[in-house]
């Protein structure tokens, strides 16, 4: 049984470092489908592969494509920050009503026994709490 757990530790690290090959694959292979349809883009506008000119297109795509991304990125963390906010705002909420609620409902009377334990709590931990 001990003989067979290497074999299955690597292959397990074999399994795990080809599926991080496969990613970075398709990563590659997208990065090129995106540069190739730039490519189309400059060609469409008439622009020369190998130009200057070209060169100056691809690279303002590049330069749209990478305000673009920084734009989403920080819509998407204002999105959260707003998010984040509004479940704050969601349970000071929540505890405001619950702390009203609790203040404003009426307290049925106290047992004898359950004054005795609350003034018993005023005296030891010096709380003020309403004992009738």
């Amino acid at each position: 049984m001990n003989q067979f757990l290497p074999i299955a530790a690597i292959a397990l690290a074999v399994s795990m470092l080809s599926g991080c090959a496969a990613l970075d694959k398709m990563d590659a292979d997208h990065r090129q489908y995106l540069l190739n349809l730039d490519k189309q883009k400059c060609s469409g506008f008439g622009f020369t592969e190998g130009t200057d000119a070209f060169a100056h297109c691809m690279m303002q795509l590049s330069q749209q494509e990478s305000a673009q991304k920084a734009a989403a990125q920080r819509q998407e963390q204002y999105n959260q920050m707003v998010a984040q906010q509004a479940e704050k705002d969601r349970q000071a909420a929540a505890a405001a009503a619950a702390q009203q609620s609790s203040q404003s409902a009426p307290r049925a009377p106290m047992s004898p026994a359950e004054k005795m334990i609350c003034q018993d709590r005023n005296a030891t931990t010096g709380s003020n709490d309403d004992c009738e």
